[in-house]
């Protein structure tokens, strides 16, 4: 009987080793390509913009995400509210995070370890932007569906993402219709200089 549980635990070790290994390689493969292909290039914002769908964007599980961020609107909300508001948190995803990247300056990003997350088939990749005297933490969470990770959240310097547009979204859904929400987000006001 010891014999079998031995088996079983080494058997488990493996199957985590593995994950690890698998988790950690998509995170710094979607970074490398990040940074690769869209921040590092000569291409116009146009062309980077869409590079940086075809391969951050990509990397997200958007559905998963808009879910979490719509909290308990979710749950009453049409077919045809879940696919536009899908649509449009895509779109604001894109223009917001092609922003953020594009304050890129050639910073290093280093990967880690794995750790699990609380939920099922969940795990937080463990990485740091070099930018000078103070490293910037950032954490990458994955979702394993079977066998593919998708990224589900990115916690900087413990600020989660996912967690930031829910208090955003609820706040803004207590005086407005989620039909509103939609449109905000893909109508976003002008930004003045």
């Amino acid at each position: 009987m010891k014999k079998w549980i031995i088996i079983l635990m080494m058997a488990a070790c493996t199957a985590w080793a593995f994950d690890q290994s698998a988790a950690l390689e998509f995170a710094q493969k979607t970074a490398d390509d990040v940074i690769t292909n869209v921040l590092t290039t000569e291409d116009s914002e146009a062309v980077k913009a869409k590079k940086f769908e075809d391969t951050f964007i990509k990397a997200l599980d958007i559905p998963y995400i808009a879910k979490f961020v719509l909290g308990r609107y979710w749950k009453t909300a049409s077919h045809t509210d879940k696919t536009d508001f899908v649509e449009a948190f895509k779109i604001m995803l894109i223009r917001s995070w092609s922003e953020k990247f594009a304050l890129y300056k050639g910073q290093k990003i280093e990967f880690f370890d794995v750790t699990p997350a609380p939920n099922k088939n969940q795990y937080f990749v463990n990485s740091k932007i070099q930018d000078g005297a103070n490293p910037i933490v950032v954490l990458w969470r994955l979702l394993d569906k079977d066998g593919q990770y998708k990224i589900i959240d990115v916690v900087i310097e413990g600020v989660h993402m996912a967690t930031s547009y829910r208090n955003e979204y609820t706040a803004y859904l207590q005086n407005h219709t989620l039909e509103e929400l939609i449109e905000a987000l893909k109508n976003p006001p002008e930004k003045k200089d």
